[in-house]
């Protein structure tokens, strides 16, 4: 008879689950950003919320569907996944903002921004603004001031950023009252060697504009204007600066700070930048922290130390950023307290980003308190299980810090998601500017592997999860787990099957103790209880506690014996005994040998036919079961195998003779060591296949052939369209792996779809060689060039703009697409209309070298910068020289007169004079000690005067 109790012995409390996130749509296309936090998900004070992110439904590198998905949550309820892009066309790397009483969503087509509104938070009807598509470039950022219709956009230029933008609308984008005007203070004057996509945010507070801007190779500046942006109200802060001007890692540049020949290690931001601004109006910035390192002036590029656990902060007030240091030892097993030890090797997932990256962050507008949310790597969650392993890449949680003093200090990281350990990629967080309803509003996306289809490496087409999550205060404190579990019993006749529901909270190592000697970390066990009563516990455990929960089974019948065996000589022997649980084991192995074991392995010396016995006791009374073995293995391996399938062909050892090793050779290059290998042969042909097999004995080798006729030969074909620029697209049928185009004019290409450019207008046989599994094929077309544009026609004019400044404007023709300028004086630009400063007076010859596809074009002209002296027609006495505080100027005219001053450098003062007919004092308190230029001008008459400013 059995008797079956199953009883709990404690009790489970429920609470609130803050670590419960919601699936809100998914997106093959994974990159979500190329640097900064994205303004991705706007949370309303009536609770609902509104979410976007770069859709996509393609398998295929082109992602042609590309564009904005839209969701929202609405009286608690998340709308269904959506399918298809909010624009008409392929677009990407969008915000959502909210304009006075709708949304916009700004995003960008191959090169201009695109804006679409809805007629009310949440709705679907999504259609373009009058004023989409009139900004150029990429990569836009957006920012709307509460309750107006007023946009201000921030963008790169096309292709290789070179410039930002800024443009504002006071309509919410039906036009533009400024467009395309040029931030200053972002060139190689000032130290910016480049310009990267999206490393900049905009923030808007009344007339207050501020933009920041910073790659990991160039200052953080922090731009601002407090006229609502206008041109020329612009000024700029370096809130962290980078040591070397104009540092890009090209050839003969390094990290050589302290010019003693030996390179530096520059801690300097990672470019991920996030930017929100509290109710005082007080900007918080926001950006991860890395090291670059570069000792090789003859290669070009630098070396990322990415492991630097910290982000850079900085509000308006400080001097600079602050670095606040988030190292966690996430996985101490070893006591080294050593927070990267167990981080993969393999760092170029999303660009070799700091190990702490892409913050994103929130305010709470009535306790004044900021949350901060961030991506860091977990050690041992790479895809090898072993972090030394070449490739080997970490998956990254979402973390949360706060300050309680308006960023003065900041709490200890918390692990947010707490799902990377189960091979789970949290990234690109975004989070709602504002905290509602006392909850952070956060969305990202989870992925299975770190990066993106972009990185090499690269992170396979498969379809991406976008997630949401409303995160209470008490989820940034440290939060224990909660262990919990149901059981169901089947009767399985002696003994009783206990299948567990695992509903612990939180959890990241669970530990069943199932009372009889058996334990397991599985998340959900099986497990058989024979005779016997047992407190079945589950204990769990995350980084901040532990918790313990109990249930109770009880069981009771006798033992019957059985068991299984594998193997010889070496024998494992399988306790398969059935009814209550045996308190002893007695094993007679024939051979004069016995075991108290219950899974003995036993070495048999001799061949032979063995009768072995196993007998099981427990207190309800005794078993014994028999059967024999035989051992038949003390001779060579003789080989044989079975073959199945094709091209994945699957391998079947029958070799006789226990083998102990197997060493499989397939005929094209490959080898494998598994005794019933899996094998895919990339081609079709004969294989000779051979199986080599080795026991104690000795070893034999035997051969199959294996015919692969599966693949089909490829059909080699193409499309193009253009002229000159021809794009050419495959066509091929059968799965083509490799292609060699042949244009025709000594250009070469192995791309799949290239783009060509003929500089001579022709006829050009176009061959196409595609390469499949199957075979080969080639296929040729005569493409015809009736536009190819000549070499750029050189011309130029200029224009002195004040003191040494001259002014250039190219007006060459032919469309170039790169210029050269050569000022004369030692100095270059490659801008198309630059200003260069003198630095002294003479005669110069500039030079110009414009170039297209087609070739270059260059003019010279000589201009002069003459002594200002000589240039006077104004008769100009003036006293004392050198000055200290006023310079006293006698006139040969009493016409009205207005002045400017300049230093040598080109660069203006204001110019405080007092008139009083032909006398002018001029205040000279305001000028820095130096050497300046004094220019009066009347209506006729101009007149410079040089003097010296000295200290008083």
């Amino acid at each position: 008879m059995k008797y079956l109790i199953l009883f709990s012995v404690n009790l489970f409390l429920t609470s609130l689950v803050f670590g419960q996130s919601t699936t809100i749509g998914t997106t093959t296309y994974d990159l979500q950003t190329y640097s900064s936090s994205k303004n991705r998900i706007v949370a309303y004070s009536d609770g609902q919320i509104s979410a976007t992110w770069i859709g996509s439904s393609s398998l295929s590198p082109s992602f042609s569907d590309r564009g904005m998905y839209f969701n929202q949550l609405i009286d608690g309820v998340w709308g269904a996944y959506p399918t298809a892009r909010i624009e008409g066309l392929k677009a990407g790397f969008g915000e959502i903002v909210e304009v006075d009483d709708h949304e916009i969503m700004v995003s960008n087509s191959t090169s201009s921004i695109l804006l679409y509104k809805n007629s009310a938070p949440g709705a679907e009807d999504w259609t373009p603004t009058a004023g989409s598509g009139d900004i150029s470039g990429s990569w836009p950022v957006a920012y709307c001031p509460a309750g107006s219709d007023d946009i201000y956009l921030v963008n790169a230029n096309s292709t290789t950023p070179t410039e930002l933008y800024f443009s504002k609308s006071t309509d919410g984008g039906e036009s533009w009252a400024i467009a395309e005007y040029t931030l200053p203070f972002l060139t190689t004057d000032f130290g910016i060697g480049s310009i990267s996509a999206e490393v900049y945010q905009i923030i808007v507070y009344g007339a207050d504009v501020y933009v920041l801007f910073g790659t990991s190779t160039t200052d953080m500046v922090l731009l601002y204007s407090s006229d609502f942006g206008n041109p020329g109200s612009w000024g700029s802060s370096v809130i962290r600066d980078f040591p070397i001007d104009n540092y890009t890692g090209a050839i003969g540049q390094t990290t050589d700070i302290g010019g003693d020949g030996i390179a530096d290690t520059i801690l300097t931001n990672d470019g991920t930048h996030e930017m929100i601004i509290a109710p005082d109006g007080t900007i918080h910035i926001f950006t991860g922290a890395m090291k670059i390192y570069d000792n090789a002036p003859a290669v070009s590029g630098w070396s990322s130390s990415y492991n630097t656990a910290g982000i850079f902060y900085y509000k308006i007030g400080l001097a600079e950023m602050q670095y606040l240091d988030l190292k966690i030892d996430w996985k101490n097993d070893d006591g080294l307290n050593d927070y990267d030890l167990g981080i993969g090797v393999d760092a170029s997932a999303y660009g070799a980003r700091s190990f702490t990256s892409s913050p994103t962050a929130a305010i709470d507008e009535a306790t004044g308190k900021i949350y901060l949310v961030y991506m860091m790597q977990i050690e041992y969650t790479d895809q090898f299980d072993n972090p030394a392993a070449a490739g080997a890449q970490s998956k990254s949680d979402l973390f949360g810090i706060y300050s309680l003093t308006g960023g003065d200090s900041w709490s200890n990281p918390v692990n947010l998601t707490y799902n990377a350990y189960k091979g789970i990629e949290n990234t690109y967080p975004s989070a709602a500017e504002r905290v509602v309803d006392g909850k952070v509003h956060v969305m990202w996306m989870e992925d299975t592997d770190p990066g993106t289809y972009f990185d090499f490496p690269s992170d396979p087409i498969h379809t991406n999860n976008i997630k949401y999550s409303a995160w209470d205060d008490e989820r940034f404190s440290p939060y224990p787990p909660q262990a919990n579990f149901s059981i169901e019993i089947n009767d399985l006749g002696v003994d009783v099957e206990a299948v567990f529901t695992n509903l612990s909270i939180d959890g990241e190592i669970y530990e069943w103790n199932f009372d009889d000697g058996d334990f397991s970390n599985v998340f959900e066990p099986v497990h058989i209880f024979g005779d016997g009563s047992y407190n079945v516990c589950l204990t769990v455990t995350n980084a901040y506690g532990v918790d313990t929960h109990c249930e109770s089974i009880i069981n009771t019948s006798p033992p019957i014996a059985n068991f299984s065996f594998t193997g010889e000589p070496n024998v494992l022997f399988t306790n398969l005994s059935t009814g209550g649980t045996p308190d002893s084991y007695q094993w007679n192995f024939d051979d004069g040998f016995l075991s108290t074991l219950e899974n003995p392995n036993h070495a048999y010396t001799e061949n032979g036919i063995y009768n072995v016995c196993l007998t099981v006791t427990n207190i309800l009374g005794t078993s014994t079961y028999c059967s024999d073995v035989e051992i038949n293995y003390f001779v060579a391996p003789i080989v044989d195998f079975d073959v199945a399938g094709g091209p994945v062909v699957t391998f079947t050892d029958l070799t006789s003779g226990g083998p102990t090793s197997w060493s499989w050779n397939f005929g094209d290059g490959d080898f494998s060591t598994l005794q019933n290998p899996v094998h895919t042969f990339d081609a079709n042909g004969v294989y000779n296949v051979c199986l080599t097999a080795t026991n104690a004995f000795g070893f034999a080798t035997g051969c199959q052939s294996v015919t692969i006729d599966e693949y089909l030969a490829p059909v080699a074909d193409f499309s193009f369209t253009g002229d000159p620029t021809v794009s050419f697209t495959d066509i091929t049928t059968n799965d083509p792996t490799s292609w060699f185009w042949d244009f025709g004019d000594g250009f070469l290409s192995n791309l799949q779809n290239p783009l060509h450019t003929f500089d001579v207008e022709g006829n050009y046989n176009v061959c196409l060689t595609a390469t499949a599994p199957g075979g080969t094929d080639e296929h040729c077309q005569t493409i015809s060039i009736a536009n190819s544009t000549d070499a750029p026609v050189v011309e130029f004019e200029y224009s002195f703009t004040g003191g040494m400044e001259v002014s250039f404007i190219d007006l060459s023709t032919n469309i170039p697409s790169s210029w050269i300028w050569d000022f004369g004086d030692g100095s270059i630009s490659g801008f198309q209309n630059p200003s260069h400063i003198y630095p002294t007076t003479g005669e110069f010859t500039v030079c110009l070298t414009a170039s297209n596809g087609s070739g270059d074009g260059f003019l010279c002209k000589q201009i002069y910068l003459s002594n200002s002296i000589e240039n006077n027609t104004m008769e100009i006495t003036a006293y004392p020289n050198p000055v200290s505080t006023q310079l006293f100027v006698e006139l040969a005219v009493s016409d009205n007169i207005s002045g400017k001053i300049f230093s040598i450098t080109g660069e203006s003062f204001p110019c405080n004079i007092a008139q009083n007919g032909k006398s002018i004092v001029l205040n000279t308190t305001h000028l820095p000690s130096g050497f300046y230029l004094l220019q009066l001008t009347s209506d006729k008459e101009i007149g410079i005067f040089p003097f010296e400013k000295i200290n008083n």
